[in-house]
């Protein structure tokens, strides 16, 4: 998240996708860390963008579930649907291409 409170997907090629705050806003995460275990990154621009986002622990990796996930207002009553993208990461970290980007 920036300063502005948007959230910036880096895709393949060095392709930035920006998610401009709104009220709803949020993102859920994995994260690899130094010692070869994730941690879980958890972040909204407002209370509704986290609450949003904390209704989908537990997020884990290799279960048929994305690795990460961003939500906005409309998720609320869309579920899933109302995901403005969601997907996987490679062995590299990088967001896939079969990956879900509105």
């Amino acid at each position: 998240m920036d300063r502005d409170g948007n959230i910036n997907l880096r895709m393949e090629h060095n392709l930035v996708r920006t998610f401009k705050h709104e009220s709803g806003l949020g993102a859920i995460f994995l994260v690899p860390l130094l010692d070869h275990s994730l941690g879980l990154v958890m972040l909204g621009v407002d209370e509704e963008g986290l609450r949003s986002v904390m209704k989908l622990l537990p997020l884990r990796t290799g279960v048929g579930q994305p690795d990460f996930v961003i939500l906005g207002r409309k998720s609320a009553w869309k579920g899933l649907a109302g995901a403005y993208a969601l997907g996987f990461f490679d062995h590299n970290w990088q967001v896939t291409s079969s990956s879900y980007i509105l």
